[in-house]
């Protein structure tokens, strides 16, 4: 038994990859973008968002509004994302979903309402993946609500779009 948990660990040690910030993490998981230039690594996460934009706009036509925020949400995350990584030396965008605080790590200016907004915006990602929220966030996804904030979640886009200067 011992033996074996030997093996595990210098198999473990062999395989890491170490990362700038002095993580170690298994090779096999080491992803594409640790690869890419900085503006690849850009047009990553904005492809993402752009494709995200139409699976929004999809599923408020079919009705479901709960869905089309939660991806609206994601829409945002992965433009600030993009920059994160234009205004970071191409680092790896941390691993959050809380856009307020995305946006202070890509050093984009925020106002006291946007920042309100951007709150809003992010308990979409919550409401609609957890049981003891989905209920009530169902009930209030009303068409008029969702139009309201998809809306706002491609007005951010853009607005988040226009701070990209590819290299």
């Amino acid at each position: 038994m011992v033996i074996y948990f030997f093996i595990k660990i210098l198999y473990f040690i062999l395989n890491v990859t170490k990362l700038d910030n002095n993580f170690l993490i298994p090779s096999s998981q080491v992803h594409s973008e640790f690869v890419m230039t900085i503006n690849e690594h850009i047009k990553h996460w904005l492809n993402g968002a752009d494709h995200d934009i139409q699976v929004s706009q999809n599923l408020f036509k079919m009705g479901n509004y709960d869905w089309c925020l939660f991806i609206g949400h994601i829409v945002v995350e992965k433009t600030l994302k993009a920059i994160y990584v234009q205004n970071n030396q191409n680092k790896i965008p941390p691993k959050t979903h809380r856009l307020v605080k995305l946006a202070q790590l890509s050093s984009v200016p925020l106002t006291k309402e946007q920042k309100i907004l951007f709150d809003e915006i992010t308990d979409f990602n919550i409401e609609a993946r957890y049981p003891q929220y989905k209920k009530e966030f169902y009930k209030i996804c009303t068409k008029e609500y969702a139009n309201h904030y998809l809306n706002k979640i491609l007005e951010i886009h853009k607005w988040l779009k226009s701070h990209i200067k590819l290299i």
